[in-house]
């Protein structure tokens, strides 16, 4: 059953969609919809990058060499023989592996996988939406909305995880609302006993989120503060309970999370793997408010006129729960503004990455769109009081004209189209097709250039320190030490918590000095006393972009260290 546009009442919650011939149609339709994307994203860069399509992240490239040395029996490494915990998605190298089971060509996979999620996301979109949106037209909307957000595109093309975190996520979800609505959970009934119907397979789905990206913590740890929302004591008073509570569905998903923490805990004594040890910071207000800035920048980008209506579906699911309790909002509609809205101080305060478009914040976007198709949703309930008649068609034109918008920015447009655009808003127009392949061009013109010339131009017994270790070592086949940390532990009680400046440098030349590396790989300005010493540092290749917008620097300098 559809949700009206007015106030949903107990007996018109959603029931679990029967499937049927429409669904099938809006599949073909997500799926050519976002085979057209990709065909057009793939082709622009094929034709910027003179044919080299690649990857868009140097990070592809470190997931790459941990599967590559999987399957060659090296274990869950970086360096060959050197297990460490170096990757915050243990599940994406395992399905790079698994791809490498029939083609040698890891790249590959990788694109393959990250496009192939692309698409799946749209559909998980797609059945998430025929539970918490009115009909299937408005799932339909919800399922495009994704495949033209231009974040989801370039992440579709980067050979990265996210679009599996996200298809996993949306999946984890649906199955979630289905649980609550099959056991009733809707029936508000004063003399229910607690129920809590949390399938294991549900939470089958958030441990594997959860080893796609950590973010999958967060989000499970939603869904029980959902699920134990809606219990009731006997006396049917709305209150916590720990009766009903899904004891059974935590401890699967505790047995499926556990590996890679234990994994992590036995080689370098640490739950957390070594991506979260080099990636935090201390805290400073400055940093955290400037990164929520940029979050709220970058929304308008991925769909003005969507958007505006985020606030709405926020603060409306806020109204709804606190006039009428939790159990009046249909099942999974809370969930959904836990995980979108509460995502945003955690992160704020514990993980302000404010770099590559904000990727870590790429998985939430479908749940952004989904909140801001609630406030629509509420918007026109409330113009259903006043004009009802025209309800239904401005309807059809806002999701069309969302729609239109998002496509607009993922279709690469006609050469004249680009020009008349320019001449009349005064600036470049830079559409995210254009974007993944400047991406592209950057990390095949700087590291996978440095790469090869450390490949031809180094001893295979040589030992180099870089900054970015992906395509570096990947492409080298040389041990390589992380001056971050993702793969070398060793350097974070070093370095933990230090941004760029002298100290740091200084304490990167203590490690270094120990180790005796035969070169040192960095962005100089990352490490600018560092570079300096050209008494140990002597620069010998080097590559400079004239368009960057996604690597740390525009120049990156291989030096020969002299100890």
């Amino acid at each position: 059953m559809t949700l009206s546009l007015t106030e949903s009442r107990p007996s018109e919650q959603p029931r679990t969609p029967v499937r049927s011939g429409r669904d099938f149609w809006a599949w073909g339709l997500l799926f050519s919809a976002g085979i057209f994307v990709l065909i057009i994203t793939y082709a622009v860069e094929y034709r910027v990058t003179r044919g080299h399509i690649s990857a868009a992240l140097d990070d592809t490239y470190i997931h790459m060499r941990f599967a590559e040395n999987l399957l060659a029996g090296q274990g869950f490494a970086f360096n060959p023989g050197e297990p460490t915990p170096g990757t915050t998605s243990p599940l994406w190298v395992l399905l790079l592996a698994l791809g490498g089971l029939f083609t040698d060509n890891l790249l590959d996979v990788a694109l393959f996988w990250s496009s192939f999620f692309y698409l799946a996301l749209a559909v998980a979109a797609y059945g998430l939406g025929q539970r918490l949106l009115p009909g299937r037209g408005w799932a339909l909307a919800f399922g495009l909305l994704c495949l033209f957000t231009g974040r989801i595109v370039w992440t579709a093309a980067s050979g990265m995880e996210p679009t599996l975190f996200a298809a996993l996520s949306l999946w984890a979800v649906t199955r979630y609302t289905d649980d609550r609505i099959d056991r009733g959970t809707a029936c508000h009934a004063p003399t229910d006993l607690p129920r809590s119907r949390f399938s294991l397979f549900t939470a089958l789905l958030f441990g594997l989120a959860t080893n796609a990206r950590p973010e999958g913590y967060l989000l499970f740890l939603c869904a029980l503060l959902d699920a134990a929302l809606g219990l009731r004591r006997e006396d049917g008073r709305r209150t916590l309970a720990w009766k009903g509570f899904p004891w059974k569905a935590a401890l699967l998903y505790l047995l499926l999370i556990a590996p890679y923490p234990l994994f992590s805990l036995a080689t370098t004594g640490s739950l957390l793997p070594n991506t979260f040890h080099a990636n935090s910071l201390y805290f400073r207000w400055g940093r955290s408010w400037e990164y929520l800035s940029l979050v709220l920048q970058f929304l308008p980008y991925d769909n003005l006129f969507l958007h505006l209506f985020l606030p709405v579906g926020a603060v409306g699911i806020v109204v709804q729960a606190w006039r009428k309790g939790t159990e009046a909002l249909p099942p999974g509609r809370l969930l959904v503004f836990f995980w979108a809205v509460g995502y945003l101080p955690a992160s704020t305060l514990l993980t302000p990455m404010k770099y590559h478009f904000q990727r870590y914040l790429i998985p939430l976007l479908p749940f952004f769109i989904l909140l801001s198709l609630f406030g629509l949703e509420m918007a026109l309930d409330f113009l259903a009081r006043r004009r009802p008649a025209a309800v239904g068609r401005v309807r059809r034109a806002a999701l069309a004209v969302m729609v239109a918008w998002g496509m607009a920015l993922v279709v690469q447009w006609p050469g004249f189209l680009n020009r008349t655009a320019e001449r009349i808003i005064g600036r470049p127009v830079r559409q995210w097709p254009s974007l993944v392949a400047q991406s592209v061009d950057n990390i095949n013109g700087m590291q996978v250039a440095i790469g090869e010339w450390i490949r031809r131009g180094t001893r295979p017994e040589d030992v180099i320190a870089a900054n970015d270790i992906g395509a570096i070592g990947y492409i080298s086949k040389r041990r390589v030490l992380d001056v971050v940390g993702l793969v070398t532990p060793e350097i974070l009680p070093y370095v933990k918590g230090l941004h760029i400046n002298s100290l740091r440098d200084q304490r990167v030349l203590e490690f270094l000095s120990r180790e005796k590396p035969e070169y040192l790989v960095v962005f100089p300005n990352w490490y600018p006393t560092l570079v300096e010493k050209r008494d140990l540092l002597y620069p010998v290749f080097a590559v400079e972009l004239k368009d960057n917008i996604i690597c740390g620097g525009d120049v990156m300098v291989v030096y020969k260290c002299r100890w």
